[in-house]
């Protein structure tokens, strides 16, 4: 399986002309994103994704206390020193919460999160690589036009659309 979410990945970075960071930054924010939501939380929810292996990890932000009101948002001093042995009352303690099921609703916020920030790397991507040939004249293929918002959509060099 993480093996190929890893070949999914680099076959995203080749079809798309983008670097793997921004892929797996993609990933964790959809990954913090789905969080969020399966658990109805506002809590600092922070995720990485290991780019050798694939294997995904979710750290929720707790407040070490002495007795717990809150389980989302709270640890005890006694849970905190089982995660990190300096803990202490008043502290922040980062603690593990990898769910196995996120659900269909966080599922889709997932993918829709992946597939923003991927559309956004391209056309940053675009910009960069054309962004020094402003007043140049190119050959290009008139893809679409709109008139009523003056864009042309055209493909220069048969890779990107401008």
């Amino acid at each position: 399986m993480k093996n190929e979410m890893i070949m999914a990945i680099n076959s995203i970075c080749v079809e798309r002309e983008l670097e793997p960071q921004v892929v797996f930054e993609a990933i964790e924010a959809a990954l913090v994103s789905a969080h969020r939501r399966r658990y109805n939380t506002t809590a600092n929810v922070t995720a990485r994704v290991d780019p050798k292996t694939g294997a995904m990890t979710i750290y929720v932000e707790q407040e070490v206390v002495a007795n717990v009101e809150d389980d989302q948002s709270q640890i005890s001093l006694l849970d905190a020193r089982a995660i990190d042995t300096t803990a202490d009352i008043g502290g922040v303690v980062l603690v593990e919460s990898t769910p196995t099921d996120f659900g269909r609703i966080a599922a889709q916020t997932a993918k829709q999160v992946i597939l923003q920030r991927i559309r956004e790397a391209e056309r940053d991507a675009i910009l960069q690589r054309y962004q020094g040939r402003v007043g140049e004249i190119v050959h290009c293929t008139i893809r679409s036009v709109d008139y009523g918002s003056g864009t042309v959509t055209c493909t220069i060099d048969g890779k990107a659309e401008a």
